[in-house]
C-alpha cells in the first residue's frame, strides 16, 4: 500500500470521500464512530457502518437508529465462531500473555475485526475501510497492519490518527 492509500486524518477522509463509491467504517456506535458517521453524513458515496459481533452484546436496534440517522447501512458479520477458533484457542494453547502476567484480550480481536471487515469490503464493492482507532490505541497499528497484511487495496486507516478531536467537540458537533 502506498503512502497516498492511507486515511491519517479528517481531511484524508474528505479527500477519499469524494474519490470513493463506497466506504465501509467499523462501527461500535459510541461517540468515535457516530461522530465519523456524522462526517461521512455529508460526503457523496455509499457509505456502510460495519459491526462485527464477538458476542459483547450490542444493542442492535440502537445501532440501527444511528446509521439510520446518518444514512448509512448498518451491516452485522457474526464474528464469534472465527474470533474463538482463529484467536482465542490459539492463544489459550501459547498462554499467550501480555508482560508474562495478563491474558491478552484486544489484540486477538483486532485481526479478526480485519479480516472480516476485508472480507465485507469486497462483497459489498467499498473503494475504502475506515476505523476510528487514534494514535494513543495499541488498536491503531494492529487494525492498520492487519488491513496491509490482509492485502486490502483500497484507502484504509483512521481519520484520529493526526485529527485530533475531543469527546466534547465530537458530541456538541452530533
Amino acid at each position: 500500500m502506498t503512502r497516498s492509500m492511507k486515511v491519517r486524518s479528517l481531511e484524508d477522509l474528505a479527500f477519499v470521500a469524494d474519490r470513493t463509491r463506497h466506504i465501509l467504517t467499523l462501527f461500535s456506535g459510541g461517540v468515535d464512530s457516530s461522530y465519523l458517521l456524522h462526517v461521512l453524513s455529508r460526503a457523496h458515496c455509499k457509505v456502510t457502518a460495519l459491526v462485527i459481533d464477538l458476542d459483547e452484546g450490542s444493542d442492535y436496534a440502537e445501532l440501527e437508529r444511528i446509521t439510520n440517522l446518518f444514512g448509512a447501512e448498518l451491516r452485522i458479520v457474526d464474528g464469534r465462531s472465527a474470533f474463538v477458533e482463529e484467536a482465542v484457542l490459539p492463544a489459550i494453547h501459547a498462554n499467550a500473555q501480555y508482560l508474562g502476567i495478563y491474558p491478552i484480550s484486544s489484540s486477538l480481536s483486532r485481526p479478526i475485526i480485519a479480516k472480516l471487515a476485508v472480507e465485507a469490503a469486497a462483497m459489498l464493492g467499498c473503494d475504502a475501510i475506515v476505523h476510528t482507532a487514534n494514535q494513543s490505541q495499541n488498536s491503531l497499528r494492529r487494525l492498520n497492519g492487519a488491513l496491509k497484511q490482509l492485502g486490502f487495496q483500497g484507502y484504509c486507516g483512521s481519520p484520529y490518527e493526526y485529527s485530533a478531536l475531543s469527546r466534547e467537540e465530537k458530541i456538541e458537533a452530533l
